[in-house]
């Protein structure tokens, strides 16, 4: 999370978060606590909240293109040797994820790690993570969860970092009805930054969390699009998907496309014969 003198930012991974700390530590003396991708346990505050988010689509392709590059921690734990990660659980400890290491295949996930211009990879690596027998496998108390029953891994991530006292009360949420009242009466944002709208989201939100701002700075929130750091190389989301995967993404992130009026890419004839 990211602290200044006037709001807190909630990072949500591969929502533009660097890019967005990095202003906010620039520009507004903001500063790091606890670890990046952290949530909010002190609800005590009278700071302005943001938080972000991104087109569920493109979210999958640059948490998928990530792995290829071998960053993110959801690559680490699929991919990563068994014996390894045998022996650190078992100094924790920890039997739940021994059974996972145990259960995991490793060599299945690595092999849709190949090529950021494979559209096939993406689409294969998407079903599995969205499969409801591979679950377990991505770690992060996702398969615990009730709503990994309806719900996709993004939306769970959300849910995390954004709603009030999710981990006490997550396993009474039985569908997306219940999920979408419960972030009505839960939600800690006061802005939800878009990713397509970075720049402008930012500055908007800084204004409401009551900064003056300077036309010299706001130029140079506007020109640090064309500096943002932490990205995956990959294509645009309309070459990875069919029609297939756009309605498995549709299907799994539902409250998030409805929640913020999102549309699946628009697919050329020729994405069809990839």
């Amino acid at each position: 999370m990211i602290f200044t003198d006037k709001l807190i930012y909630i990072h949500m991974q591969k929502t533009g978060g660097t890019h967005i700390a990095s202003l906010l530590s620039n520009h507004f003396n903001g500063y790091s606590s606890g670890k990046k991708h952290d949530w909010l346990t002190d609800y005590d505050t009278e700071k302005y909240i943001l938080g972000s988010i991104r087109n569920p689509w493109d979210w999958y392709v640059s948490l998928w293109a990530s792995g290829i590059e071998n960053r993110g921690g959801l690559y680490k734990r699929l991919t990563s040797s068994r014996v390894k990660r045998f022996k650190r659980y078992l100094r924790r400890g920890n039997l739940k994820s021994i059974r996972n290491v145990i259960n995991n295949p490793s060599g299945l996930w690595s092999s849709t790690y190949q090529d950021y211009k494979d559209p096939m990879s993406f689409r294969d690596w998407l079903k599995l993570v969205c499969s409801p027998y591979r679950k377990q496998e991505l770690g992060e108390g996702y398969h615990e969860s009730s709503i990994s029953n309806f719900a996709g891994f993004m939306t769970y991530r959300y849910c995390c970092r954004y709603l009030k006292n999710w981990a006490l009360n997550e396993n009474e949420i039985k569908d997306i009805y219940t999920l979408i009242q419960y972030d009505n009466d839960n939600n800690l944002l006061n802005f939800t930054i878009k990713t397509e709208f970075l720049e402008s989201d930012l500055v908007n939100a800084l204004k409401l969390a009551g900064y003056r701002i300077d036309n010299a700075v706001i130029k140079q929130i506007y020109n640090s699009s064309q500096k943002k750091i932490n990205t995956s190389k990959h294509e645009k989301s309309s070459y990875y998907y069919d029609d297939e995967t756009i309605k498995l993404v549709e299907e799994k992130e539902r409250f998030i496309i409805e929640k913020y009026g999102y549309t699946p890419p628009f697919l050329k004839a020729s994405a069809q014969m990839h």
